[in-house]
């Protein structure tokens, strides 16, 4: 009966919950890629492409994992299993898709150390052309590590490999960055509005780092005590085994989508980016509406 309880549980958090975070971050995603692709002066921040690109992979992992998962405990049928190509297609996408979002991520904590350095030699090395070369070099390293996934469906990813690393870069570079803004508050800034604009962006990839790294321990030291237990007890119990891999996913699946909710509250706290986003949807509308305009004028004019 315990059993069965906690499999219903889990099976409505997956429905509920699952589909819920999914849903906020598709939205956060969507308002991330329309900010930083439209306001022009974002286009001269390297972080902002790794940022745009990173929301961008996050949005396909959404759509491929979360999405399909919720459905498919909604419905009782995985339309990822319908077909075998289609299954494999989905691996390669979410898993390179994880994996382009994080090296985005590291790129961009990178980028904001070298700008908040004192020497000008690391200040200017991260150009805009570099950083377009390094996106194409990784998409291309992020597509091949996802392959293996699509042609070996049962490749496991290890701990060390998938939390250990990229938190523990994120972690240096994001205390990096912080230690060299500590430091640079106190001399004298120039160019006050682009240096406001790098250091919203600076803002957005701390608390990024730190939202990462604070939803990511609880789940990984679960996982950790959940493998540790299958290694040492021989499980014989069927229900028991999927309670614990359904319970895992779940962790994993929702604490990853705390990054994204985290980056979209900063984001709506922020007076002068909410002010440019409800500026950007107003011209967005304007412009369809004249587009609506023209074309029924257009239709009226031939039919005369």
């Amino acid at each position: 009966m315990p059993d069965v309880q906690l499999l219903v549980i889990i099976q409505c958090i997956n429905i509920y919950i699952v589909f819920f975070a999914a849903s906020i971050g598709t939205i956060g995603n969507i308002l991330h890629i329309i900010t930083f692709t439209c306001l022009k002066k974002y286009h001269t921040i390297p972080s902002s492409i790794f940022l745009v690109r990173a929301s961008f992979a996050e949005q396909l992992t959404t759509i491929d994992l979360l999405f399909p998962q919720s459905i498919g405990y909604a419905t009782g049928h995985d339309t990822r299993v319908m077909a075998c190509l289609f299954c494999k297609i989905t691996s390669v996408l979410y898993t390179g898709g994880g994996v382009f979002t994080l090296v985005c991520l590291y790129l961009a904590a990178i980028d904001r150390y070298l700008q908040t350095c004192r020497s000008a030699t690391k200040r200017q090395w991260m150009k805009m052309k570099r950083a377009l070369l390094l996106l194409c070099i990784f998409t291309f390293l992020s597509i091949g590590l996802g392959l293996p996934f699509g042609i070996f469906r049962d490749v496991i990813p290890s701990i060390e490999q998938w939390i250990i690393s990229p938190v523990a870069l994120l972690v240096v570079f994001g205390y990096l960055t912080w230690r060299n803004v500590q430091q640079t508050q106190q001399r004298q800034a120039t160019g006050q509005s682009s240096n406001n604009i790098a250091q919203q962006v600076t803002r957005m990839i701390l608390i990024k780092t730190t939202a990462i790294v604070i939803s990511v321990m609880p789940s990984a030291g679960i996982c950790f005590s959940i493998d540790l237990e299958h290694k040492t007890h021989f499980y014989n119990d069927n229900s028991a085994i999927t309670s614990d891999q359904s319970s895992k996913d779940i962790r994993i699946n929702f604490f990853s989508q705390q990054t994204d909710a985290a980056l979209q509250r900063h984001i709506r706290s922020n007076g002068e980016l909410k002010q440019q986003h409800k500026v950007l949807l107003s011209t967005l509308l304007l412009e369809q509406q004249l587009h609506s305009t023209a074309t029924n004028e257009h239709k009226r004019l031939v039919k005369e």
